[in-house]
This record gives C-alpha cells, structure tokens and sequence, in this order.
C-alpha cells in the first residue's frame, strides 16, 4: 500500500517538472519574439539616429624579415654551440700570448749586447764592482761584462784579493784597491778614482783622446752567510755580518755616491731572495742583513732619484754553479757536522737533526747565470732610467708568493722538506760528541743529510 503511494507521489512530481519545462521555453519564445519585434521597430523609424558603423582594424601584413645571411647564420651557430666556440677560443688566445711571448723573449735573447764606445772604437764605458772577488757570481760578473765591452773595475782590499783579480787574465778588468777600515786612504783611493775619470785617455798612438764614462756600479752580496741556532750565534759572529755584510757595503755606497751624481750613473744593488722570503730556522744572520739591504736600497732609491741617480734592485734566486757546487756540498756536510761537534750536548740534542737535514742537503740546479748578465747589463743599460726592482734566478718569485700567501704551517712543511715537524736527536754520547751512542747517532744525522 506504501509503495503505491510513493510511486504515485514521485510519477506526480514528474509531471509537475515536464510542465514547468515546457512553460519556461515557451516564455523564453515569446521573449526572442518581443525582443525581434522591438528591434526591427526601432532599426525601421526615422527619428532613431544610425548606429556609426566604424570600419574594421586594418589588417597588419606579416613584417617583412630580412633575408638570412652568411653572419646571421653563424651568429645562430655560435650561439647555439657557445661552449664550443668559447673553449676554442680561450685556446687560441692562449696559444697566440704564448707564441708572442716566446718570440719576444727569443728575439731579446738573441740581440747582441755591447757597452758603448769612443769614436775611435776604444772603450769609454766603466762598472764598479764592489763584491768579494773569491765569489763565483761577482767572478762571472766581471768576466761577462769585461767581454761586453766594459773597463770593470773590482774593489778590493788586500793583495790577495788583487792578485786574484789580476789572475782573471783580462786587461780590462782590473782591482781597484779601497781599505774600507782607513776612512782617509778610502776617499783618497775614490778621489784618484775620479782624476782617472776626467783625464783624457789615448786608446793607441794617434788616435784622438776621449773621457772615460761611469755607467755604474754593482754591488754584489756575499753568498755565504753563518748558520745555525741563535742561541748559539756569538756576539762576535754578529758583529761581523754587521760589518761585513752590512756596514762594508752602506760605506763603499756612500764613498761612490759623489762619483754617480757627476756621471748620472746607475746603482744596482744585488740581493738574495729566497732565504730572505722563507726566513727558514737557523739562518737569522742572512735573514736580517737582507732586510736590512732592502730597506737600505729604497732609501737610496728615493733620496738619489731626484738627482737623476737610478738605483735598481735585482733580487736573486738559485744558478747553476755546477763546477762550483760539488766542493760546496762537500765543505757544507762537513761544516755542518763540525759545527754540530761544536755545540754543547743538550743543544745538539735540541737541534741537531734538522739542522743536520737542512744543511746537508745538495743544493738544486738553478737557472743558467746567463740570465743574471743580461738582466744586470739591461738595468746599467737599458732605455728604462726609473729605478725599479728585477727579480732572476730560479725561485726567486716563487718563494716570494709561496712566503706572502701561504698559511706558515705550509712553509714550515716545505721547510722541512714535506716531511712534517722533525724530531730531535736526543742522545749524544758525552759533551765532545764523541761515544758509541754519540755515533750511532751521526749515522742516523748522515743518512738525513
């Protein structure tokens, strides 16, 4: 009986939904039809102004593109690959600096350089040399510049020392004798330096005399420094690298300044770089008398630049002195382990291993000394008159950098020779070194060095 009711309710409802579908589309009919006759009415009467009937947007013409061209293609390509083209290029640039900068080198190498001569062809351009003559630098020196051209003049100050210069077997490279320790005999030995100067020299017989001309003057430092602990440097050793290294070459500088203001000559100032840089253990001497020459050279430089007196510093790494190096080796194992000898036990103890280690070592190949000649006859010679600062050698920038930048642990690793922090040997055999532990460990110091 429910389910009647329910089926007849919901078939009602139905209805009921049809009809008021199909009242709702025939009003919606009637309204198009209103709406149709009320617009045809008002489009039709006169008194209704015209709608403006504004003219469509003109249409635009595709833009005309230009025609594609050879660049136009490869700019798209390069584009398109930039990777490519700008690993290829980056290389080609590279490649091209270093043709040109082996080229620049190779064509300053190969030009010839002469000193100046008189119109007669005889020599009129004069170096000082102010270095040890037992030096193998300041040998090499002389003898380079005595080939070139140059009446070089040495300073010395003992029979010895002008005997080896004599024995150099050139006559253009001669000794020119200043005892320092004599202040008087010092300015009368430049005083007669300068007479010889200004007096006109006859080169041969009949030939037109000429005025001999100061190019300038080299020192040269001594390359051997004392070594060792400072607590074992003696005031004694130190007095003589204040006077030796230090105070021997700020006098014969300002014995000679008089002479390079009156000839506008040319000062270089040759100084080691590499030990100076580090400033490794146990070479204190070297380390403070370099600085000392640096801060020294610049002074100089700005006091004598007005005066129109250059003053350069070459700054010197490592050269090849193989002849020489070998009997070095040898004189430096045995000077370090007499030393060692030397020292109390407690300080050999505390320090002889890496002493030992870094004494012992064989010196490293250098750069050939022929790039010392050039770069010191450029700074005597050169268009350059601004005094500046020239590095050379093998190291010499190198360390240089490696000092500024580098963490001081980094330095120290390369100190000791990549091996980390040494060890002290820690048993001798008695104070005089000398005992079967004593020796023992000689053997362990030997095969270190």
């Amino acid at each position: 009986m429910s389910d009647d009711y329910a089926s007849t309710i919901i078939g009602s409802l139905k209805s009921i939904k049809l009809a008021a579908f199909r009242v709702a589309d025939k009003l919606d009919a009637k309204a198009d039809d209103l709406a149709e006759t009320i617009r045809n009415s008002i489009s039709g009467s006169s008194w209704f102004p015209s709608p403006r009937n504004t003219p469509p947007p003109p249409t635009l013409s595709p833009a005309r593109l230009p025609p594609s061209t050879v660049y136009t293609r490869l700019g798209r390509w390069a584009w398109e690959n930039r990777l490519a083209v700008g690993i290829v290029t980056c290389t080609t640039l590279g490649l091209s600096s270093y043709v040109f900068t082996q080229r620049h080198v190779a064509r300053v190498r190969s030009r010839k350089r002469r000193a100046k001569r008189a119109a007669n062809g005889a020599r009129k351009e004069v170096i000082v040399l102010a270095g040890s003559p037992h030096d193998p630098v300041t040998k090499s020196l002389a003898q380079d510049l005595g080939r070139r051209g140059f009446i070089v003049f040495v300073v010395v100050n003992s029979m010895d020392d002008e005997q080896l210069v004599l024995s150099l077997g050139c006559r253009d490279i001669r000794p020119l004798n200043i005892d320092l320790l004599d202040t008087v005999g010092a300015e009368a030995s430049v005083s007669r330096f300068e007479a010889y100067l200004n007096f006109p020299v006859t080169a041969f017989q009949g030939a037109h005399p000429h005025h001999l001309h100061l190019a300038g003057m080299v020192l040269v430092p001594d390359s051997y420094y004392p070594t060792g602990p400072i607590e074992m440097i003696s005031a004694d050793v130190w007095s003589d690298v204040l006077n030796l290294r230090l105070i021997s070459p700020f006098i014969t500088t300002k014995l000679f300044i008089r002479l390079l203001r009156a000839h506008q000559s040319r000062l270089l100032v040759l100084t080691p770089s590499i030990t100076h840089s580090l400033s490794p253990s146990f070479h204190a001497p070297e380390t403070v008398a370099v600085a000392a020459l640096d801060s020294f050279t610049t002074s100089l430089r700005r006091e004598l630049r007005p005066l129109h007196v250059d003053v350069s510093q070459i700054k010197l790494g490592t050269f090849d002195l193989s002849v020489v190096l070998g009997k070095q080796h040898l004189q430096a194992a045995n000077g370090a382990r007499a030393d060692l000898i030397s020292w109390p036990s407690s300080v050999r103890g505390a320090y002889g291993r890496l002493y030992a280690a870094q004494e012992g070592k064989r010196p490293v190949k250098g750069s050939p000394l022929r790039e010392l000649h050039h770069a010191v006859f450029d700074a005597l010679v050169g268009e350059d008159r601004q005094g500046k600062m020239v590095r050379v050698g093998g190291g010499s920038l190198v360390y240089d950098l490696i000092a500024r930048f580098a963490p001081d642990s980094v330095v120290e690793w390369m100190l000791n020779g990549g091996k980390g922090e040494e060890v002290p040997v820690a048993r001798f055999g008695g104070s005089d070194g000398s005992g079967s532990e004593g020796s023992v460990d000689w053997e362990k110091i030997d095969r270190v060095g």
